[in-house]
């Protein structure tokens, strides 16, 4: 039997390997991705955002940009 998804305990434990693991975008863009797919959007655009002042690069920026255009469309 498939049980509903726990948002609150995922959110926890992703919160804690991006502690845990500080230099892995990966964790970040996995995160941001949890959040947007419950649709919290504010929360997701937060942890795009601060894995942009933690890792600076081209392809957060891009990863970020995509979210954007997904989340909030071409302005």
């Amino acid at each position: 039997m498939l049980e509903l998804p726990d948002v609150a305990a995922a959110s926890a434990v992703f919160r804690l390997a991006v502690a845990a693991m500080p230099q892995s975008c990966l964790v970040r863009f996995a995160f941001a991705d949890h959040l947007e797919t419950h649709a919290l959007v504010d929360d997701a655009r937060a942890v795009y955002e601060a894995a942009l002042e933690a890792h600076p690069s081209a392809i957060t920026y891009i990863t970020y940009m995509r979210f954007a255009r997904r989340a909030f469309g071409n302005k």
